[in-house]
């Protein structure tokens, strides 16, 4: 097959784009750990206010970046976590960020997260930065 302008059009038509969502969202702290974010009060647990609030916030923006960019996420979906973070005290570890992360991507999604695979990336150090987590949403 000669590869002329034709076929790259009628290949191009028919391979669709795997679905990427990059979000850049404030790491507030250890109460998004698997370890501090929920409260207790005798046998009643709670996830406390600031990490619910960090939750509703990030499944806000998983579901407005795939509905503005027509994008339609199927199980499995790939979530992938790293950041950048002030120093090496600061530095969370992103395994324990997990639960927090994929329960507001499943909210955004309304996929459960019994279907989400996840992978963490590096952790870079910059003094004098907000502390940011970088979360990518794909198609498994």
């Amino acid at each position: 097959m000669t590869l002329r302008f034709e076929n790259v059009l009628d290949v191009s038509a028919r391979l669709k784009p795997t679905p990427l969502i990059t979000i850049h969202m404030e790491y507030i702290g250890s109460q998004l750990s698997v370890n501090h974010y929920l409260g207790k009060s005798g046998n009643r647990f709670w996830v406390k206010k600031d990490t619910q609030q960090w939750m509703d916030e990030l499944a806000w923006m998983v579901r407005m970046m795939a509905k503005s960019a027509q994008m339609e996420f199927k199980p499995p979906v790939k979530v992938f976590i790293s950041g950048i973070f002030k120093n090496e005290r600061a530095r969370p570890d992103l395994d324990n960020l997990f639960k927090v992360v994929c329960d507001a991507v499943s909210d955004g999604l309304g996929i459960d997260d019994k279907w989400f695979t996840h992978e963490t990336g590096s952790s870079q150090l910059q003094k004098f930065t907000v502390p940011t987590l970088i979360i990518e949403v794909s198609q498994g």
